[in-house]
């Protein structure tokens, strides 16, 4: 099992996510529901918390791991929402970013 590709997804997706949130802060679509600020786009917890379900699905991790990392991902995207720390659009870009930056590695680097 070849780590690599996985710790460079997981990098990819906060330089990304960090990247987002500089780039549309300010913005209408980065304004958090709770009014707390201008960075919610993209929701970081959820990118990474589905990030980390996607690399442990395709590093073929036990069903029962990929299982539970799914799990705490819905219950982060669900509360990040629920809490109002960010909208729907928010989380859900979040969430895009966590599920296609480790799929567009795992295929380019044939890590699969």
């Amino acid at each position: 099992m070849n780590l690599g590709w996985g710790l460079v997804s997981f990098l990819l997706i906060v330089a990304l996510m960090t990247i987002g949130k500089g780039f549309f802060a300010g913005s209408n679509i980065a304004r958090r529901p709770d009014g707390s600020g201008d960075d919610g786009f993209p929701s970081g917890h959820a990118a990474l918390a589905t990030g980390l379900a996607v690399i442990a699905l395709l590093m073929g991790l036990s069903w029962q791991i990929v299982l539970l990392l799914a799990i705490v991902a819905v219950v982060v995207s669900w509360q990040r929402i629920a809490t109002r720390a960010h909208s729907e659009t928010q989380v859900v870009a979040g969430n895009v970013l966590g599920v296609g930056v480790p799929v567009i590695i795992a295929f380019a680097t044939r890590s699969f």
